[in-house]
């Protein structure tokens, strides 16, 4: 479809009232410990391990528990190597561009890993903002007590995504772990070179931004490079250049409902609350309509990065984080797309 009017097409639901309902308590619950324990210092870890409760979200109990231990397994190594990464790059020379390295990295050898073991969602997105987002903590928190945490909240994820089996006759149905692999898998060969182009997108937007965050004043590298693989997880061509252009149309609708929250004195349980409703809405939406669910990420991510800001004792710039969201996403998005059409530019010339 033309990725303009797509945006307003949403397709049938498929019981997402289910996960949407896990993945609110599923944020809600790990927050207020923190927020009732003084340790806001570990929101974006807390924050991120809660993702693989997303993974599976339709699938019988069995490849669902196995997905989500598979996508618990690669958050936590995301998670410990980004805040490990970040201790060492503290005070060193080109820091940032070495960040923006690290991170191209990650988006290469994550979407390698989600493709072998046929994570859904697909690609590398939850993994490279995991990264980025650890790395530019500006005050990182002990290393064991943010490997405890994040541990504690992957089992209550995965708790969280058993727990449908209390409904109804699920409950004495057993689990059946599954043999076969549960998609239709693409060929290996394949992998390497998804994995390849995940890096050079990420890459490249990154590099982008970096060199204009002087003359256009702009911060959050990572964020072009969380823009730029989004359109990569796309099955399709066409598929993938929607998911771009959805990407900057819904972030573009999505900053005027984070704006009014951000530049408010919002208190901090009033941010959690806010955080855990959008997750809810999110899940709700985002396989219906990629578009609309960007309405409701833009300002998920944006109170969490705020929410992590003044847990670990920076300060929030609300105009700061509406302009970087905005032109990082633009330029992730644009690049990602660029990225998808050569390989297709290419296999069209080669056919004549």
């Amino acid at each position: 479809m033309n990725p303009f009017t797509s945006v307003l097409r949403i397709d049938p639901a498929n019981r997402d009232h289910e996960v949407a309902i896990r993945c609110t308590i599923t944020v809600l619950v790990p927050l207020l410990v923190l927020l009732l324990t003084d340790r806001l210092d570990l929101v974006v870890f807390v924050s991120f391990a809660a993702f693989p409760g997303i993974y599976g979200r339709n699938l019988e109990h069995g490849p669902r528990l196995r997905m989500q231990l598979r996508a618990g397994v690669l958050m936590f190594a995301t998670l410990m190597s980004a805040t490990i990464m970040a201790r060492l790059l503290d005070g060193v020379p080109g820091e940032v561009w070495i960040a923006v390295l690290c991170t191209s990295v990650m988006a290469g050898l994550s979407a390698l890993v989600a493709q072998y073991w046929q994570l859904r969602p697909g690609g590398a997105i939850f993994n490279v903002f995991a990264f980025g987002a650890v790395v530019a903590v500006p005050k990182q928190p002990v290393l064991w007590e943010a490997a405890l945490a994040t541990l504690v909240v992957i089992a209550w994820a995965v708790l969280m995504g058993m727990s449908s089996r209390l409904l109804g006759r699920r409950f004495r149905q057993p689990i059946v772990w599954p043999r076969e692999a549960t998609f239709a898998g693409r060929p290996h060969a394949t992998f390497l070179t998804d994995a390849g182009l995940n890096f050079v997108a990420a890459g490249a937007a990154g590099g982008v931004s970096l060199s204009l965050s002087g003359p256009w004043n702009i911060d959050h590298t990572y964020w072009a490079q969380l823009a730029a693989v989004v359109p990569l997880a796309g099955h399709t061509t066409k598929h993938a250049v929607n998911r771009g252009f959805h990407r900057i149309i819904g972030t573009f609708l999505g900053l005027f409902g984070t704006a009014p929250i951000l530049w408010l004195a919002t208190p901090v349980w009033v941010l959690i609350l806010v955080i855990a409703l959008l997750q809810g809405l999110t899940e709700l939406f985002v396989l219906r309509s990629y578009g609309l669910g960007q309405v409701f990420v833009t300002p998920l991510a944006l109170v969490s990065i705020a929410l992590a800001t003044v847990g670990s004792g920076g300060s929030v710039r609300a105009d700061g984080l509406v302009y970087d969201r905005l032109i990082e996403t633009v330029i992730g998005s644009l690049l990602g797309v660029v990225v998808v059409l050569v390989p297709w530019a290419v296999r069209r010339a080669r056919r004549g």
